[in-house]
């Protein structure tokens, strides 16, 4: 991904706890259009850096410091934990999918006293069809 333009973002989310490697740009030869073995720059650049100022990233709590000092992504100068974002760093549910609706074959929703064909649809959003 390269951001080389004044885009409308607000901000930047990665949920990822390593910060993905940014892919060196290659010179072309100036003939042939071929790609040669000389880098562009020495440092992977991600976006450019007046945007990289701009722009807040947001990674996982444990993984603020390794995005500040990523190559391409040590460029953002707005790097806060994923915490700071919306109060929420992790979601975890452990229980079994709990019923959210039950609908007829019109997806017309339903009670618990319909006969005929149900759709019954859970939490994970899975769906089971049920004969009553």
């Amino acid at each position: 991904m390269s951001y080389q333009t004044d885009l409308c973002l607000s901000k930047i989310v990665s949920m990822n706890p390593t910060p993905p490697k940014v892919v060196q740009e290659y010179k072309r030869d100036e003939t042939t259009g071929e790609l040669t073995d000389e880098l562009m720059r020495e440092e992977p650049l991600l976006c450019h850096e007046e945007f990289a100022g701009r722009i807040p990233l947001y990674v996982p709590s444990d993984a603020v410091e390794a995005y500040r000092s990523a190559p391409g992504w040590k460029n953002f100068t707005r790097i806060y934990p994923l915490s700071e974002l919306s109060g929420i760093d992790d979601i975890r549910h452990n229980g079994e999918p709990v019923e959210t609706g039950r609908y007829d074959l019109n997806g017309r929703k339903v009670d618990d006293s319909y006969r005929g064909v149900v759709v019954v649809r859970y939490s994970d959003g899975s769906a089971r069809k049920e004969l009553h």
